[in-house]
Order: structure tokens, then sequence, then C-alpha cells
């Protein structure tokens, strides 16, 4: 059992490096130091917790062995180390203060306030996790001044406020996280200082202003997340100065102005997240640059110019750049992206014929998005290669031609919407397609019965015309459909 202990621990402190949850597991056989069992008598009596039988009042009572000490962990010479208190109601006791060898504080459910007393601990608490919590006000004073701490994690609670230029002063810092509280005003630039800082998570706040550029001379970050902000101003120019980012989230903000070109710097970047801001002028062709990503999301934005070259991508899974203002043709390059699950590319103005998809083992692709732009011509017969394909919605353009003998080829979709086109022929019999999905091929020249089983295959327009309520409602649908990708 006390090797089992053993690799416990270290399961465990893996396990919260990430920021995750898990209570730790003490040295096998080590009882605790007599002062430190004072204070943890101390704080086992003052604690109140959701869930009676689950408090240190009932697990704290098989003698001093830190073994035995559910959430407790102690170093060779039986100084606490670590504490982790689950479904904590209330303010955390003064008396953590009085464990000096505490490196990591952990501690979940209503906590409320911290004791002023963790300023003792300046020079040795490296790890304090307080996420999903129930902390309001000002962002608590008292974790400025633990000067060695290496990681803070205080999401999900409802602090209020400014960030605190004092937290400029922890320049330990590898890990902070902040988001989904209610923080408000500008992110301080002071906050230059945290150099050593690989993860940085302030998104679900109430931030305003610009991203200060000073907050892009952090050169060790490997993941910024800003969105869900009230972020203004353009993405500063020095974003290219992050040679380490590999995931950078700053949709959902207020942003202006064009992408720059900069971004092309980031040869390590995989997710990057620009969607719903007021961005504008053209992708610029650094994008290509970018041999790294998986998945890119601008849309939302009003974007303009053609598509650029981005047959380098050949990592990329995902291409969302939907309700934009994007024209031209589509780039022959994207039938080279073998990797490519997505591809939503819908409510621009694009125009030309569809490229030839799924002609170099393109079997990723399960979710092809091109409506509502101008594109024309026929659907290619390469596109009955994509047999993975599940969605597949090329709906108001203008394309034209007979697509019975390409559709009845894709064993797998799940949604079909080819309406507001110019196809002919027989409506496309779909055997895939049962009663819970969405087959949409109205408006078009198409004749005959729908040769399919579903709750309510829609030809509206091929022999007659449908209802404008009929349109608003099937509109939903897919609206309620394309949420799921």
């Amino acid at each position: 059992l006390r090797q089992c202990a053993g690799v416990l621990a270290a399961l465990c402190s893996a396990l919260l490096v990430m920021g995750g949850w898990w209570p730790p597991v003490a040295d096998a056989g080590v009882p605790v130091a007599d002062s430190d069992w004072r204070a943890l008598v101390t704080i086992r009596d003052a604690l109140q917790f959701a869930v009676a039988d689950r408090s240190p009042k009932a697990y704290w009572k098989s003698g001093r062995d830190c073994e035995l000490l559910f959430g407790v962990v102690c170093n060779g010479k039986g100084s606490v180390t670590a504490l982790t208190l689950y479904g904590v109601v209330g303010p955390l006791p003064d008396a953590i203060g009085n464990l000096p060898s505490l490196a990591l504080l952990s501690a979940g459910n209503r906590v409320t306030t911290l004791p002023s007393t963790l300023s003792r601990l300046s020079s040795v608490l490296l790890r304090l996790h307080l996420s999903s919590n129930a902390m309001s006000g000002p962002f608590p004073s008292v974790i400025t001044t633990l000067t060695a701490l290496q990681q803070i994690n205080m999401a999900q609670n409802r602090l209020t406020g400014p960030i605190p230029v004092g937290i400029s002063k922890l320049t330990a810092l590898t890990f902070l996280r902040m988001d989904t509280n209610l923080l408000s005003e500008a992110i301080p630039p002071q906050i230059s200082t945290l150099t050593a800082l690989t993860y940085l998570s302030l998104r679900n706040n109430n931030l305003t202003g610009p991203i200060p550029p000073s907050l892009l001379r952090l050169q060790a970050l490997q993941t910024l997340d800003i969105r869900s902000n009230a972020l203004t101003g353009p993405i500063p120019s020095e974003v290219g100065a992050l040679s380490k980012l590999a995931w950078l989230y700053l949709n959902s903000n207020r942003l202006t102005g064009p992408i720059p070109a900069t971004i092309g710097k980031l040869t390590r970047l995989r997710n990057l997240f620009l969607d719903n801001n007021k961005l504008t002028g053209a992708l610029p062709a650094a994008i290509s640059s970018l041999v790294s990503l998986n998945y890119v999301s601008l849309s939302y934005n009003s974007l303009s110019g053609p598509l650029p070259n981005l047959g380098a991508l050949s990592s990329l899974e995902v291409l969302q750049l939907a309700r934009n203002s994007l024209s031209g043709a589509l780039p022959p390059s994207l039938s080279a992206l073998t990797n490519l699950a997505v591809i939503d590319i819908s409510s621009n103005g694009l125009s030309g014929s569809l490229p030839p998809f799924c002609t170099q083992e393109m079997l990723a692709l399960n979710t092809l998005n091109l409506s509502t732009n101008s594109l024309s011509g026929q659907i290619p017969s390469s596109l009955a290669l994509c047999t993975s394909l599940v969605t597949l919605d090329l709906s108001a353009n203008a394309l034209s031609g007979v697509p019975a003998d390409v559709i009845t080829a894709l064993p797998n979709l799940a949604a079909l919407n080819l309406s507001s086109n110019f196809f002919t022929g027989r409506l496309p019999p779909i055997p895939s397609l049962d009663s819970s999905v969405l087959y949409d091929v109205s408006y078009n020249y198409f004749y005959g019965p729908a040769d399919v089983t579903v709750a309510a295959p829609t030809a509206t327009g091929n022999t007659g015309s449908g209802s404008s309520q009929q349109r608003r409602r099937q509109q939903q649908q897919w609206e309620r459909w394309e949420w799921r990708y």
C-alpha cells in the first residue's frame, strides 16, 4: 500500500501542475510534526463543509500519520507541504498560515475569503488552486504578497474590479488563470514583468481597453487566452514576438483593424481564434507560414479580399471563415489539405466553381459549408470520394447541373442542404438519411418525388413556391444544426 501511495503522489502532482483537482497523497509512514499538527487541528475545527461526513472532522481521526490524513502531504520531516480541502464553505482559517512549509494549497466548493496570514508563506507557497469557489469583491491582495508563487488558479469565482497591479511582483509565475470572473477595466501593462508565464487565461471577464503591447512581450507564453471580454483597438503587431505561442484566443471581443502580418512568425501556433470581432482587411498571406495550425476560426468579422494559398497548412483540421466579406475563387490548394475535417466559409462573397475536393485522400472531411456565396458551375464528381461527409451545405449559391450521382455516393450524410440554387433533374435519393436529419433541396429545378425516408424532406420551390414562414423555419433548423459543429 505504501508503494502505491508513492505512485499516487506522483500522479497527483502531475495533475495539479495542469491546474486540475486531486487530493494529494502523503509520504508513507511519516508522522506530522508537532507544530504542524496543532495547526491542522485548528484548521479542522474551524472549517465548515458542505457535506459533514467528508470533512476533516470525520476523516482526520486516525492519528498523525500523514499517510492516513486525506488531502495532506508531508515531507520527510513531517512538515505539511500540501493541503487539499474539498467542500469548504466560508472562509479559510488563519491557521493555514501556521504551516511554514506549505507549498501547495488547493480548496474548492464555496470558499469565500482568504486569511491575511497567508502572507507568512510568501517564500514557500508555490501553487494556489482556488477555482470554482464563491470569492467575491476585489482580487485578494494577500495573493500579491506571495512572491514565490509559480501557479495561480482563481478561475470561476465572482471577483470584481481591476486586475491588481501588484500581481506584477509575482515574477516566478508560470501559470495564471483568472478567467470566468467579473474583472473589469484594462489589462495592466505591468503584467509584462511576468516573463516566466507560459499559460495566461483572462477569458470570460469584463475587461476593456486595448491589448497592451507590453503583454505581448511575454516570450515564454504558450497559451494566451483573453477571449470573451470587451477589448477594443487593433491586434498589436508585437504579437509576432510570441515565438513559443501554440494557442491564441482573442475571439469574442471588439477588436478592429487588420490581422497583422507579423502573425506569420508564430510558427508553433496550433489554434488561432479571432472570430466574433470587428476585424477588417485581407487575410495576410503570412498566415500560410503557420505550418503547425490545427484550428483556424476567423468567422464573424469583416475580412475581405481573396483567400490566400493555404496549401502549406498540412496539419489543418478546422477552417472557419464564415460571415465575412471574402471574395474571389476558392483556392485549389484547399483540396490538398488532407487532414481537414471542417470547412465553413459560408456567408461570404466567393465566386467561381468548386475545387475538386477529396482528390488526395481527404478522408477526414465531415463538414463542408459553403452556403450563401456566389459559387457557380457543377458539383465536382470528386466530391463523391468524400465518404466521411456528414454535413453538406451548398445552399444559396448559383450552382447547377444534376447532383444526384454525387450525392447518393456519400454513405454517411446526415444533413444535406442544396436549396436556392439552379440544380436540375430528379430529386436525389439519399438512402442514408432518416427521420432525425435535415434534407433541404427547395428552390431548385428538381422534379419527381423525394425518394428518401425522412420526417419532412423539403422540396418546396421545385414544383411550386413555399411560404416565407416555411423558409424561415427551415433556416432556423439549419442554424440550430450548424451550432453542433
